[in-house]
């Protein structure tokens, strides 16, 4: 499977330059920074969360960090938890469950971000699938989330 529409879309229609990255069919994103040989901090990882009314928010973090939920509520100011995949994919329908790219806005959808990752020079995600990545400047990340909520809502594991 090649970069999902929806996220080649969006980073063409913001002129943003992208690389994919294939690599040996992974389970979790972590795995996958790993197979593809890049350091875990500047792989980006969606975690979905959702309200008590269905509303979900895509909070992303470094692979090599654990999402700290009670940050998250201070930094959006609303009572969020987590939401099992089989709940959301349908709102990723061009993505393969559990590879979902970690730009909600592509989607259309609230997201909150970990500071840490404006520290990158590089930014790696899922591309949609399990066996390949999208690589993009730390810079134009940053340029593409600059409007979402973020802060420290993640911890170095």
């Amino acid at each position: 499977m090649a970069t999902a529409t929806t996220l080649r879309k969006f980073l063409q229609t913001h002129h943003v330059e992208c690389e994919t990255v294939p690599h040996p069919h992974t389970a979790t994103t972590l795995d996958s920074a790993i197979a593809a040989r890049i350091n875990s901090d500047c792989m980006a990882k969606a975690v979905m969360l959702g309200d008590d009314d269905g509303h979900m928010v895509m909070a992303v973090v470094p692979a090599s960090h654990q999402l700290k939920l009670k940050q998250v509520r201070k930094a959006t100011g609303r009572h969020l938890h987590l939401v099992r995949e089989v709940d959301f994919a349908q709102l990723f329908p061009d993505c393969e469950v559990g590879a979902i790219p970690a730009l909600g806005t592509a989607y259309g959808m609230d997201m909150v971000w970990d500071d840490c990752l404006a520290d990158q020079s590089d930014i790696f995600l899922e591309a949609g699938d399990h066996e390949s990545l999208v690589h993009v400047t730390g810079r134009d990340f940053i340029d593409l989330v600059r409007a979402c909520r973020h802060g420290s809502i993640s911890v170095h594991r």
